[in-house]
């Protein structure tokens, strides 16, 4: 798994093979646990890699996704029923048998993102763009 803060925006883009993003939907899924994420090698300019992310439940909170550019990390947090949907959603990506990217940003009335949490994009492992069909 590879993770990559891009300081400018605060999008945190996340990319890993079927097996890592089915593991992190089951953390999610379970509402605890962590794992490490692979240093980039050679991160782009303005962008910072994240080695570490949690998963923490907290009742009755909506989720919220906040990256730590000095810890390296990245915490997903918040009411288990929220988490499982997320967990959803992380899991269709893993399954997926084309490229692509899900975009997970908050807007007023999100179903399960609060507001403050910082917007994720998680690609397919296929790579970030469905195949073309001529």
């Amino acid at each position: 798994m590879e993770i990559l803060l891009t300081d400018s925006t605060g999008e945190i883009d996340l990319s890993a093979d079927r097996a890592t993003l089915s593991h992190l939907a089951d953390l999610l899924a379970r509402g605890s646990g962590s794992v490490s994420a692979d240093p980039a090698q050679d991160a782009p300019f303005g962008q910072t890699p994240l080695t570490h992310l949690f998963v923490q439940s907290v009742d009755g909170e909506s989720v919220v996704v906040v990256a730590d550019a000095e810890t390296h990390s990245l915490s997903i947090a918040g009411d288990g029923v929220f988490l499982k949907i997320f967990a959803d959603n992380v899991r269709a990506m893993a399954e997926t048998d084309d490229g692509g990217h899900l975009h997970i940003d908050f807007y007023p009335d999100h179903p399960y993102l609060g507001e403050g949490s910082a917007p994720l994009v998680v690609n397919s492992p296929h790579g970030e763009m469905p195949a073309l069909t001529l």
